[in-house]
């Protein structure tokens, strides 16, 4: 008999503890849910191989991100913590990354720094049913996949391609001439292809389309074909190194189109600048610069935020990838604390909250933010304008689309010899 009655009093104090929310239930105005007091995010970059040169970019917004939302208080009481994973700029390594993190507890990952290692990154994150917020890369095949865990925060190529081809034909007119020039990767091949698949429908000809391999010295042969073909719009897809080169060897060889269009990649890089004179009135194809008239949700704005990060970063000045990394993980933040209003979630499991993170990462429609609106389309890639930027002066200035330009761009572009 007292056997019968001790059991009777466990249970009914498991059913009092269920019912005063036992488990790691979190109710409004409480402490952070996870030990420790911090909530973990997976980042994915290229610590090392071909992309390392670039690691800063990527690694300053999001680390700027980090520090801004940890010093207003952090998420639902929480600081933040980035927890890295190198993918050795290779695919494989970011499928090996992807794996590390699932084991880990951070909430969603966000990477990587190509196409070509975000592709197969994104298809082991929602095996394993994990957030994965793609801040940079822009194959179209990364939101076509139907990925379910996938949200991207830049356009796609073809977006790119689509706005770059529009410009040129309302500069130059039907029948305009068109050279496309890229890098064989993911991401070259990708642009490319929107491009070329483009370019009748919008009244231009395409004259020659020539690929490259990256890590070259010397594309000279591949532009004297293209200065045979004599187009009046050449479209490059580069990374950085072959963007600078590329144009250094097209004033080497005198080659005059009527417009020199970058598409991201190295084009939109803060380093491309670096080029000087070799760069000057090159139009790169892009989503963001210091003059573009959006703010964030404390009023400050695109200009504000790039003094903010020089005055941060010893006069550097913030590249379209520092501002998209920066952008994702407040993107993640404003998730987080939405699922915080469900006081019914189970914050000890993990699959739980990350699939409730992954739903408010899908209901998200964030108004103002430094790189503009933010709003996942059925397919869950962002809704955001293409920009056109032109190197005048030595910088980045918005001169398309015209809603968003602040001052009309140079067409066609001085020759070589007249600059």
């Amino acid at each position: 008999m007292q056997i019968v009655k001790y059991w009777k009093a466990v249970a009914a104090l498991l059913i009092l503890m269920g019912l005063l929310g036992g488990g790691c239930r979190r109710t409004s105005g409480s402490g952070c849910p996870f030990k420790g007091g911090t909530v973990r995010v997976g980042i994915i970059i290229s610590e090392t191989g071909r992309r390392a040169p670039l690691i800063q970019e990527y690694q300053r917004g999001y680390e700027m991100a980090r520090d801004e939302v940890n010093a207003a208080g952090g998420v639902l009481g929480c600081q933040v913590e980035l927890v890295y994973e190198d993918d050795g700029s290779e695919p494989r390594g970011a499928q090996m990354a992807v794996k590390r993190l699932a084991g880990e507890d951070v909430l969603l990952i966000m990477g990587t720094t190509s196409s070509a290692a975000t592709l197969p990154a994104v298809g082991v994150a929602n095996f394993y049913e994990i957030p994965f917020l793609v801040p940079t890369s822009t194959s179209d095949l990364i939101t076509e996949m139907g990925y379910e865990w996938v949200f991207r925060i830049c356009s796609p190529s073809s977006a790119y391609a689509g706005t770059a081809l529009d410009f040129a034909r309302e500069s130059l007119g039907n029948g305009a001439t068109l050279a496309i020039v890229y890098d064989e990767s993911l991401f070259g091949e990708s642009g490319a292809v929107a491009a070329a698949a483009n370019a009748a429908g919008r009244g231009l000809e395409l004259v020659a389309y020539e690929s490259y391999e990256s890590g070259g010295q010397d594309y000279t042969s591949l532009l004297a074909r293209v200065k045979e073909a004599n187009p009046d719009v050449l479209y490059f897809v580069s990374y950085l190194d072959e963007a600078i080169l590329l144009m250094q060897e097209c004033r080497q060889l005198d080659l005059n189109p009527s417009l020199y269009l970058g598409s991201a990649g190295g084009f939109v890089s803060g380093d491309f600048l670096q080029a000087g004179p070799d760069a000057e009135y090159t139009i790169a194809v892009g989503q963001w610069a210091a003059d573009a008239n959006w703010q964030d949700a404390n009023g400050r704005s695109a200009a504000e935020f790039a003094q903010a990060f020089s005055e941060r970063y010893q006069g550097d000045e913030p590249a379209l990838r520092t501002v998209l990394t920066y952008t994702a993980l407040q993107v993640a933040a404003d998730s987080i604390r939405r699922v915080g209003e469900d006081e019914s979630l189970d914050w000890a499991n993990l699959a739980d909250v990350r699939l409730a993170v992954r739903d408010a990462l899908g209901e998200t429609d964030l108004q103002n933010t430094i790189f503009g609106p933010i709003k996942f389309d059925e397919t869950r890639q962002n809704t955001h304008p293409v920009l056109l930027l032109q190197v005048i002066g030595g910088k980045f200035v918005t001169v398309y689309p015209e809603g968003y330009r602040s001052r009309a761009p140079v067409v066609p572009v001085p020759t070589w010899g007249e600059r």
